[in-house]
């Protein structure tokens, strides 16, 4: 039988505020005839789908395929054996994982054929993954998410055995206490509409208000937590909740009435204040199950959400969903008004303001969500998804991203949108230091152009010079246009601008200055190269270090000089170069491609000085 809504709080948010501190890890790519260099027309043929050293564990898997068009064995490695730990085809490991001792979700077989296997599959050392063809493949989407680094000391679910952690988390808090309010907003106003005392853990809070929710869109809650300058949670109620009913949220309409259930620790206390932009007085009612503790937990993180929305999208710069500095872990998105998914998807980049960045990037729209073909419907506790316009939340409570530095995810849409969306995270300030898209210091303009194809043989392996296809800085300079092709689709341009989401510099959608990309093979193809360029101001002549991350074949060269020439990767590799600067304006030029890898269909690179 399937587990109630409440069995899954009760398991999946016990401790969900508790800040993780391993290194997530994700594959996503396509396999297929039309899009690798791998052709899958016959059985038997293999791929390894991921090879990861250290100790760790796999958290998910996704993927669909059509049917008779792409079944497949798996087969996980672990710590270097020869035989393989576990072996069958994604449908049998879903099957034989639910008839476990397990967590009550280890996996399903979602609308439309979309796979998810979430049952933990540890490793020590070493895990790699090999897929074996069982018939002729059209085509295959993976995306794989996992974690290394994991913390032997700590004591957090993950790291104890699974009975264990059963016993632990099936049952409720022992004591919970209940808090309760109403108060009528003025039209134009804002008032405090309930203030919590601490050290407690808000488990439940739930508002009910005398408007529809139609029109809720026109509250705005802020929550403060022991006397912080500035809020940690920032949105509209309607954006906040969404349409959803789920483990996260429930929304009545009949009543009017929202639920949160994800908990809330504080100190002191938090206060929740509600603006009614609304053109007449609106009543709300404020009810919380509140936990008392004895004293406040410094593994504890605050709950934190923000509501952002992009106005009108230009098709190759991404919405924004989060930017923030310091410490922390991601839980997940709500997301609404993206138009059709193949416009983009989901792109991480952690601690790209520290010393070893971590970059996560999806496929599709549809996928991060874990369904496929634009499916949609209820896969709990981790997603609900309506349409791709009504509203769709995923919340990572298999595998919550950690960061110690900074943490960005943007979405990718086609233009002429106005997506919003609503991040939920905990962090151990309670204060704001999210940082807007204009005005993130770190941000750089650059010129770029691309994609131009490269040559390639009859194997679809390139022949000579990566970079000979690009055009020469000096004829952009000088007004010159050449071709720029996806697949099929083709423009004319000479330099175009691109602004780096703080050091990353991402061109994965930089041919929407001059096409709209009909699907998402025109994002990369069998691969192309890009060119971009930017100044850089000395004060002085020096020798500086720039740490430059990339996966794909790269070249730069500063002042003419060559200074890095570096081949792609299986992921992202982080690298130290010495750099002399001259006094005055310095100029940057980087060329780079976009081969299939771990990272579907992404081209880009980040770029930091270290001072």
């Amino acid at each position: 039988m399937k587990p109630t809504l409440d069995e899954l709080r009760r398991f999946y948010l016990g401790d969900v505020h508790e800040l993780r501190s391993y290194r997530p890890g994700k594959n996503s790519f396509v396999e297929g005839p039309d899009r690798r260099l791998g052709c899958y027309r016959a059985p038997g043929q293999r791929l390894t789908l991921l090879d990861v050293a250290g100790s760790g564990s796999v958290r998910h898997l996704w993927s669909t395929w059509r049917e008779n068009q792409g079944n497949h064995r798996l087969e996980f490695f672990v710590d270097g054996a020869k035989k393989p730990a576990l072996t069958g085809t994604l449908d049998e490991l879903i099957a034989a994982a639910q008839r476990t001792p397990s967590p009550p979700v280890v996996g399903f077989i979602g609308n439309k054929g979309a796979r998810n296997f979430f049952l933990p599959v540890p490793f020590k050392r070493h895990m790699r993954i090999e897929m074996e063809t069982l018939e002729p493949t059209w085509l295959i989407f993976y995306q794989i998410d996992y974690r290394t680094g994991e913390n032997a000391g700590s004591r957090r679910r993950e790291e104890v055995e699974l009975a264990d952690a059963l016993s632990r988390h099936g049952l409720l808090p022992s004591h919970v206490g209940g808090y309760e309010r109403t108060i009528t907003i003025p039209a134009n106003a804002q008032a405090d509409i309930a203030t919590l005392s601490g050290p407690a853990i808000a488990r439940r809070w739930r508002l009910k208000t005398d408007v529809n929710v139609s029109a809720h869109n026109l509250l705005r809650l802020e929550t403060r937590y022991d006397g912080a300058a500035t809020p940690a949670v920032r949105s509209n109620l309607a954006d906040f909740f969404g349409p959803f009913r789920g483990v996260s949220f429930e929304t009545d309409t009949n009543t009017a009435t929202r639920v949160c259930h994800l908990p809330m620790p504080f100190r002191r206390n938090a206060t929740f204040t509600l603006a009614n932009d609304l053109p007449h007085p609106v009543t709300v009612t404020f009810d919380a199950d509140i936990e008392p503790v004895r004293k406040w937990d410094d593994r504890w993180g605050y709950f934190h959400a923000l509501w952002q929305q992009t106005p009108r999208t230009t098709g190759y710069r991404q919405h924004q969903v989060l930017y923030l500095r310091g410490r922390g872990h991601w839980l997940g998105m709500a997301l609404y008004g993206t138009g059709h998914d193949h416009g983009g998807g989901d792109f991480v980049v952690i601690d790209g303001e520290g010393d070893n960045p971590v970059f996560l990037h999806g496929i599709n729209g549809e996928d991060y969500f874990t369904f496929a073909w634009f499916g949609r419907g209820e896969h709990h506790p981790f997603a609900v998804a309506h349409s791709n316009e009504a509203g769709r939340y995923r919340h990572h409570f298999e595998n919550p991203y950690p960061f110690h530095k900074s943490f960005s995810l943007y979405w990718g849409a086609y233009p002429d949108l106005a997506p919003r969306s609503v991040a939920y995270w905990y962090q151990d300030s309670p204060e704001d230091v999210t940082v807007t898209d204009a005005d993130n210091p770190l941000n750089a303009d650059w010129d770029c152009f691309g994609p131009v194809p490269l040559l390639l043989d009859k194997n679809h392996r390139p022949v000579g010079d990566l970079y000979a296809v690009l055009p020469g800085v000096s004829d952009l300079d000088a007004g010159k246009q050449f071709e720029c092709r996806c697949v099929s689709e083709s423009f004319v341009s000479g330099w175009m601008k691109q602004r780096s989401i703080g050091p990353m510099l991402d061109l994965t959608y930089l041919a929407r200055h001059g096409t709209k990309i009909r699907g998402e093979i025109e994002l990369g193809g069998m691969g192309h190269a890009f060119l971009a360029r930017r100044v850089i101001t000395s004060p002085k002549a020096r020798r500086v270090t720039f740490q430059l991350s990339h996966d794909d074949p790269l070249r730069m060269r500063v002042n003419g000089r060559e200074i890095y020439h570096g081949g792609g990767s299986n992921g992202f590799v982080t690298h130290r170069v010495p750099v002399k600067l001259d006094a005055g304006d310095n100029e940057v030029i980087v060329q780079l491609t976009n081969f299939f890898n771990v990272n579907f269909n992404w081209a880009g690179f980040a770029l930091r000085l270290l001072e």
